[in-house]
């Protein structure tokens, strides 16, 4: 039985970092906002390393390092995550702030959407 769990342990742990690297890369890749196209290049093999070191992190501080492995793992995701500019943002700000309407906001607070990174 333990080895059973050694197994599927270590396989998700080879398995998860490469499908949550090619999900987060797809869905980010194909998002557009307006003219403005998202660029992410998250690597499999460093999400691997990031989720590695962090779990031994946790287990030999006996769990006081789950906050610094949270930021860590955040941190690379987002430091792979660019924005594709052709104009200034400002603009396309100012254009965007006169459509502003609180209908989205008060139909995620019925229906209880939390969105998020």
């Amino acid at each position: 039985v333990i080895v059973a769990y050694a197994l599927i342990v270590a396989l998700a742990l080879l398995i998860g970092p490469y499908f949550n690297s090619r999900i987060q890369n797809l869905i980010w890749n194909k998002t557009q906002l307006g003219y403005y196209q998202f660029n992410n290049q998250l690597q499999a093999h460093r999400l691997l390393f990031i989720y590695l070191t962090n779990i031994l992190g946790i287990i030999f501080s006996l769990g006081l390092y789950k906050p610094f492995a949270t930021v860590r793992l955040l941190k690379y995701r987002l430091q792979c995550l660019s924005v594709d500019v052709e104009d200034d943002l400002q603009t396309f700000i100012a254009n965007q702030s006169s459509e502003i309407s609180a209908v989205g906001e008060g139909a995620a607070d019925i229906f209880d959407i939390d969105i998020s990174l």
